[in-house]
Order: C-alpha cells, then sequence, then structure tokens
C-alpha cells in the first residue's frame, strides 16, 4: 500500500535565480527530482510571503501516476489517451525568513540581509490542515539551528509523517461521520463573522460554476476562505482528485451514473450518498487551485477552462480581475465583487437565506461574547476559561449548511417533479397538498435555482438520486420563519375588512341618534317661539333652520362610505386607505365653515329674539358636532383596534393640550376640524429585505 505522503522539500529564494527547490526527501521509488513540478518553488514562497514571520501556502499539483512525473506542467494539455493517469497531489509550505548574519554558517549564495526558505510536505490526500501545526514546529525549529547545512529535521518531520497518515488511517478518517479533525484550522466561525451573507453569496456562485478569483497579501487566509467553502459541501473535500485539470474527470460519475435508492439512517455517508453529495463542483471544465502564481494564468486562460477558484496574492492577477473572472473576492479589503452583471440578479440572497445567516451570525457573537472573560475579573493565578459548546462551533456551522443543502436538494426534486407530471392528477394525488402549495423552491431565489439547474455539477446529482427523495427529506428552507410582509398584507386586508364593517354599523347609529335629537329641538322650538313668529320673517327663519339642519346633516352624510369606496384595489392599499379618511375630514370641515358662517349672519340681527334664537340653534349644531365627534372616536378606535391586532401600538401624549398621537409607522394628527390619518413616507416594509 502507498503512503499517504508523497515526500517533503525544502525551498529556497537564491537571489538570482529565484525560488528553488534546494532539497528532497522521501519521495516514491522511481521517481525523479528533476522531472517534477517546475511552478513548485512559485507557490512555495508566494508574492509578498516577506512581509510575513511566517507563512503557510495551501496548493494543488498535477501528477501522472503511470508515468510518476509531472509533465506537462501545462494542465489543459493533457492528452485524451492519458487522462486516467493523471490525479491531483495536496501541498502545503510553511516559509520563514532570517537575517543573514545570524547564521553559523554561510555559504556564497547568501548575498542578502535576509534568507528566506520554505518546507514543503506533499500528499496525495486532503490533510494539509492536520500537518501544519507539525511543519510550523519543524519549520521552527530548522530556523533556530542558524545553520541550513542540517537537514535532520527534515527528514525526521517524513518519517513522522508517513508512522502517522498511513493509508489505514485515512480511511477512517475519511469514515468519520463528523470530519472535525479534516476540517481543523479552517475557523468558519472568523469567515461567517468577516463575510456574513456574502459566505453564502460566495457558496452560491460555486455551486452555479462560475470564474472566482480570491486575492489579498496574507496567503494563509486566502487558502483558508476557499477551504471554508469546500467543507461546506458535505464530503467534497474527499473528492477533489479531479480538480487540478479542467480536462479531468469522473467518467462513471458523470455519464454512468447508477441512482442510489436506499440509505442507512445511522451512517451519515450512506445518507450523503442517497442525497447525491458530495455535489461535484470540479469535475471537466473545472479548476481548483488554492494559490495560483501568476506563472500559472494560462491555465485560467485557456479555453478549456470554463470555471473556476483560484487564489492569488501577484498584483497583476488583480488589475485584470474584469477580464479573468466574473466574482473577485478582496480579502484585504473584505469585499466581494460581482463582476459579471448577469449574475447580480442569480446571487441574490433570498429573505429566508438573510434572514437564515443573521440567525446564524447572531448565535456566533453570543457565543463569542459568553466566551470572552474580561482580564479585570481574573488574578495572577486564574486561567481564563473558554466555554466550549457545540452551538455556535465550526462543527454546528457546517451542520447548519448541510441542513441547508438537504432542504435545498429536496425542494429542487420536488420541483422538478411537479414540472415533469403537471396535468397528471394521479402523479399529483400522492403529494401532500402543503407541499404544492407552499412551494418552498421560491425560498432559495428561484433564479437562482433555474440557473443551477443548467450546471454540470447538477446534471451529476439528478442523475444518481431518486425522484421523490422529497419524501424521505422534508422540502423547506433551513429557516423555519415565514415572509413577513406575505402576513402583514394578508392580516391587513382582513383588518380592513373588519374596519369598514364596523365603521359602516357605527354610522348609522349615529346618524339615527343625530336625527332625534334634531327632531327634539326643531319640536321645542316650535313650541317655545309661537308668540314671537311674526317678529322675524317666516322666510327668513326657515332658511336659517334650512341652513343649519342641512349643513348638519351634510356632516352627518359625510360619515357614511359606500362598500366600493372602502374595498382596497389590490395594486394601490395604502393610496385608497388614506383617501378614505381625508375624504371625511374635507368634507366636515366644508360644511362646518358654512355653516360657522351662516351663524355669523344671525349674529348680526338687532333683534333679540334673533340673538336667542341664534343660540338655540347654536347649541343644537354643538350637540350635533359632539355626536359626530363620538362617532369619528369609535372609528378611530376601530381603527386602532385594528393596528393593535397587526402588532402596531399608538403611543398617546400625556399633555392634554397636545392632540397628537404616534402609530409605529403612522401618523394620526386632530384639529378642530375633525382628524385626519396620514400614512408615513419613511416606513418601509422588509419585503425579502
Amino acid at each position: 500500500m502507498e503512503s499517504i505522503i508523497f515526500g517533503v522539500c525544502l525551498v529556497d529564494f537564491h537571489h538570482k535565480r529565484g525560488p528553488e527547490v534546494e532539497y528532497w526527501y522521501g519521495l516514491p521509488d522511481g521517481v525523479q527530482a528533476d522531472r517534477l513540478w517546475t511552478d513548485l518553488p512559485f507557490q512555495a514562497l508566494p508574492d509578498g510571503s516577506h512581509s510575513f514571520e511566517e507563512t503557510f501556502t495551501y496548493f494543488t499539483l498535477l501528477y501522472n501516476k503511470q508515468d510518476k512525473s509531472s509533465y506537462p506542467n501545462d494542465v489543459t494539455k493533457i492528452s485524451e489517451s492519458e487522462m486516467e493517469n493523471y490525479t491531483t497531489l495536496y501541498a502545503i509550505s510553511c516559509s520563514q525568513q532570517i537575517k543573514s548574519d545570524e547564521l553559523l554558517i554561510k555559504d556564497e549564495s547568501v548575498t542578502r540581509s535576509t534568507v528566506q526558505k520554505a518546507i514543503v510536505v506533499i500528499s496525495f490526500k486532503p490533510i494539509l490542515s492536520q500537518i501544519k501545526e507539525k511543519l510550523s514546529i519543524v519549520t521552527n525549529v530548522f530556523f533556530m539551528q542558524h545553520d541550513f547545512t542540517d537537514k535532520k529535521i527534515i527528514n525526521t518531520l517524513y518519517d513522522s509523517l508517513i508512522s502517522i497518515y498511513s493509508p489505514i488511517s485515512y480511511k477512517y478518517l475519511s469514515q468519520d461521520n463528523d470530519n472535525s479533525q479534516t476540517y481543523m484550522g479552517i475557523h468558519l466561525q472568523n469567515l461567517l463573522l468577516t463575510y456574513k451573507k456574502n459566505l453564502l453569496v460566495l457558496l452560491k456562485a460555486l455551486l452555479l460554476e462560475r470564474k472566482i478569483i480570491v486575492y489579498g497579501n496574507h496567503v494563509e487566509n486566502i487558502c483558508n476562505l476557499q477551504f471554508g467553502l469546500i467543507s461546506l459541501i458535505p464530503d467534497l473535500i474527499f473528492n477533489l482528485d479531479d480538480s487540478i485539470s479542467p480536462q479531468l474527470y469522473d467518467k462513471k460519475g458523470l455519464e454512468n451514473g447508477q441512482v442510489v435508492d436506499s440509505f442507512k439512517s445511522s451512517d451519515k455517508k450512506s445518507v450523503y450518498k442517497f442525497l447525491g453529495l458530495p455535489l461535484r463542483i470540479f469535475e471537466k471544465g473545472g479548476l481548483f487551485s488554492p494559490y495560483t502564481p501568476l506563472q500559472q494564468i494560462g491555465n485560467i486562460k485557456s479555453d478549456k477552462t470554463k470555471f473556476f477558484m483560484i487564489g492569488t496574492s501577484n498584483s497583476l492577477l488583480y488589475e485584470q480581475r474584469d477580464q479573468l473572472c466574473e466574482v473577485f473576492v478582496n480579502m484585504d479589503e473584505n469585499t466581494i465583487e460581482i463582476l459579471n452583471k448577469d449574475l447580480q440578479p442569480l446571487l441574490s440572497l433570498s429573505h429566508h437565506d438573510k434572514k437564515w445567516i443573521d440567525s446564524l451570525v447572531d448565535i456566533v457573537n453570543s457565543v463569542e461574547t459568553s466566551n470572552n472573560i474580561s482580564s479585570d475579573n481574573l488574578d495572577e493565578k486564574s486561567t481564563k476559561i473558554t466555554n466550549i459548546s457545540y452551538e455556535g462551533s465550526d462543527d454546528f456551522l457546517r451542520s447548519q449548511f448541510e441542513e441547508y443543502l438537504f432542504g435545498l436538494l429536496s425542494s429542487v426534486k420536488l420541483y422538478e417533479y411537479l414540472k415533469l407530471h403537471d396535468g397528471n392528477e394521479m402523479a399529483m394525488a400522492t403529494i401532500p397538498e402543503d407541499m404544492i402549495k407552499n412551494r418552498p423552491i421560491n425560498t432559495f431565489n428561484i433564479n437562482w435555482v433555474k440557473s443551477w439547474l443548467t450546471t454540470q455539477n447538477f446534471r451529476i446529482f439528478n442523475a444518481i438520486t431518486d425522484d421523490r427523495i422529497f419524501d424521505l427529506f422534508p422540502p423547506r428552507h433551513v429557516y423555519n420563519g415565514v415572509d413577513p410582509f406575505t402576513i402583514f398584507q394578508q392580516r391587513f386586508l382582513n383588518t380592513l375588512q373588519n374596519l369598514k364593517k364596523s365603521t359602516a354599523s357605527r354610522s348609522k347609529e349615529s346618524i339615527n341618534s343625530d336625527a332625534k335629537n334634531l327632531d327634539k329641538n326643531n319640536d321645542k322650538e316650535n313650541v317655545d317661539n309661537d308668540n314671537s313668529i311674526n317678529k322675524v320673517s317666516n322666510e327668513d327663519e326657515a332658511n336659517s333652520i334650512s341652513r343649519t339642519a342641512s349643513g348638519s346633516q351634510s356632516i352627518l352624510n359625510s360619515s357614511m362610505v359606500s362598500n366600493s369606496q372602502l374595498q382596497p384595489p389590490t395594486n394601490n392599499i395604502w393610496s385608497q386607505w388614506k383617501e378614505y379618511f381625508k375624504k371625511d375630514k374635507k368634507e366636515q370641515h366644508q360644511q362646518t365653515e358654512q355653516s360657522t358662517r351662516d351663524d355669523d349672519q344671525l349674529t348680526t340681527s338687532k333683534n333679540e329674539f334673533l340673538k336667542e334664537k341664534e343660540e338655540d340653534m347654536s347649541h343644537v349644531t354643538k350637540e350635533i358636532s359632539l355626536n359626530n365627534n363620538l362617532s369619528h372616536k369609535s372609528t378611530r378606535n376601530v381603527f386602532e383596534n385594528a393596528l393593535l391586532g397587526l402588532g402596531i401600538y399608538v403611543n398617546k401624549n400625556q399633555n392634554e393640550d397636545s392632540s397628537d398621537e404616534t402609530v409605529s409607522g403612522l401618523s394620526i394628527s386632530h384639529n378642530n376640524s375633525g382628524e385626519e390619518l396620514n400614512v408615513d413616507s419613511t416606513v418601509v416594509l422588509d419585503k425579502g429585505n
């Protein structure tokens, strides 16, 4: 059985020739060092690494298992007959530097003030995070010797690694259900807190098989982000053997995939296979290169490379980003640019996506807060204790993304099944009505889903999975909340209908009461004023009474609104609502002004009897107005109760002189002529935001 560790090497930065491999150890039998990767030194000592005391770099290498060589150097120039001979190797380097004056032994190649070197470990399997700590220790010891001629520590590193990571140990590692050791050192928490919603945007861009470049000066962070995204797709880390070249792909999986129709619920790996996981992102046409030096720019420019995810610290690739990629991640500024404008609506997150990511960020923030203990509360003998909990941890985050993918895959299968059997009543009868009605696919952004259906990794997934996986795995978004805007619309329409009925009922009661009061006062006036009727002309009295009664009756009639006026049009609810209340105020105000003008004319009479008459009539008017205000007040109370049902509260000022009230999202103002309800223009309804 072959060892998982391919070998180790030492890379030096020569002052004239640039980076070059200085030393190899542990190469497999038959492998010649001069037939290996010419670009490896540029990957092991990346651009800008001299700015850091210690730098880790992750990269992938193309290897011919048959010839035991790396040729051709261009990963896009593999002959069709030799493609099965090639595979992907994984490498991690640790680079440091030391002042030349501190070296005990200097050779003639040391001409600069500092010496920079990197130790590289190459393996057949992606166990880079497990190797990192051991590599760091050995590199530190190697530089602390102050003597680079002694390379025994490098040999010791290789011997230690092959004893720890055997094919059998790797088998157990890959079969581990939680894969926590595999993803050691990725720090998903930091990635989520840094990029928040954009972390999901990047994952969705990766699933759409787009051209992604991750740029930054800190190479380790660049690599961690990419492997972090890889870790969010279950088991993908163990299926990257074809990722180094766009020409490599799994013919069996791509062309002759067999449907998995059963699984063992206690075995997570079995569940993954039933659900078509991992999604095969980097198959034919795809390239994954965690760190890509300028020397390999031809690989991503090749017509054979349809999509990729690469990392770089070279400023020339940064300057050419518009021509090279569709999504550009600048880790120095923690920003993401969607350079392909057609991608923007596809990568727009749905309401459920945003709420879900926000909830994860809140959980991680709360865990971080609870874990931080102030040093002021600790004495010298105290040790800072970290409250280690599952919730908010990296494993927790991966499980949440796993559940997200489960719901997505199941929803897509349901979506495809409904399209295929549209009109087939027998097939539709086998699906619960709520599944058909809820259309869970919309919670993932239907535009993104339709684009994903055209990708290669979807075709592979669809070919190897059962058509009805939604019978066993719920087709739903991991975020259980519902769209608040949809609920608000429904509740608002129902409340407005109830308001219409209540207003009509109360208006009728008010009209009957006002009419009785008016008749009673008129009868009283006819009896009391029989003796003085000759002092006033019948025409003037009749006109006065008619004007007063007409004004009062108009005010009463203005409170009656037909059912057609109250029924809100579906396309402009807010406008209809405003017009309903404004119409009441406008008519009442006009009629009150007319009544006031009539009353002023009566006061010009010098006849004392007319003054008494005016006072009596004014009394009638005030009583009617009081009843009217009570009617409007009852209408307002109905409206306030309706708002309470919607969760919107009214705050009333304690100052009796002030007639202003404030409603959350609405404003109500009062004046002497009635009351007006205005919709606040600053109200923003979160519809999908």
